[in-house]
């Protein structure tokens, strides 16, 4: 093994933690219906949706709107996460990644369960902040809401 492999792999390891960070930052996020951060999660042009095709948002601006709907519709949350498969290809600066994921959700006064899969693409942002770990896209479907 040479230097620039062991390097290579270390900066591997550092992009899995920093991407995990990302992952439950943004069930921090949603529950604390912290706005300004949630957009700060997703690239400028990132995209949110759901497989069911009833959330669909693309760019900071429209994630935002969509989440200010849902959280105006929504009581206290409480979003955890499971296991998560990450993948990183030929690029280092991307990576896909699938999460299992839990959602206690309060709508209308009653307590629901949600069981979810996020579909995730990442892209290391390399703008003013160094090279940050964002959501490029994030699509999510319900194994059960019950």
């Amino acid at each position: 093994m040479t230097d620039s492999d062991l390097a290579a792999r270390v900066r591997q390891l550092e992009d899995r933690a920093a991407i995990h960070e990302l992952v439950g930052a943004y069930g921090y996020t949603i529950d604390n219906r912290d706005i300004d951060a949630l957009g700060e999660l997703f690239t400028v042009d990132g995209v949110m949706m759901s497989l069911d095709g009833v959330m669909n948002a693309q760019g900071r601006a429209a994630i935002i709107a969509l989440y200010k709907g849902r959280f105006a519709a929504l009581g206290p949350t409480f979003h955890f996460t499971h296991d998560h498969a990450l993948t990183f290809g030929s690029d280092p600066d991307r990576a896909s990644g699938i999460i299992a994921s839990h959602a206690e959700v309060t709508r209308n006064g009653e307590t629901m369960l949600a069981a979810i899969r996020y579909h995730d693409d990442y892209r290391r942002d390399r703008g003013h902040d160094g090279g940050r770990w964002r959501f490029a896209k994030r699509a999510l479907s319900f194994l059960y809401y019950t």
